[in-house]
């Protein structure tokens, strides 16, 4: 978890299968996303300050559509163009 979220837990997980990565946030409203093979943590960034209680994966775009408890909502992307392609030897 984030350093400056001591006690910051998991809420809400989706999966990008087309690009191979795992989105999650947290009760204190931080981004995670992580590449699945090798479960390297690639970007990290606060979304919101309130409680996001629910969410959906978007199929058009591979991402997520999230809402808080205040009624916002977040579409969550990958910029295909600008996602670094890792190349794992075998």
């Amino acid at each position: 978890m984030a350093p400056d979220a001591i006690g910051d837990f998991p809420v809400l997980m989706q999966v990008s299968p087309k690009f191979g990565l795992v989105f999650i946030i947290t009760k204190l409203g931080y981004f995670f996303m992580y590449e699945t093979s090798r479960a390297a943590l690639i970007y990290r960034q606060r979304v919101t300050d309130q409680l996001i209680f629910v969410s959906v994966r978007n199929k058009a775009t591979d991402g997520m559509i999230c809402v808080n408890k205040v009624g916002q909502v977040f579409a969550i992307n990958v910029e295909e163009q600008n996602l670094v392609k890792f190349v794992m030897a075998a």
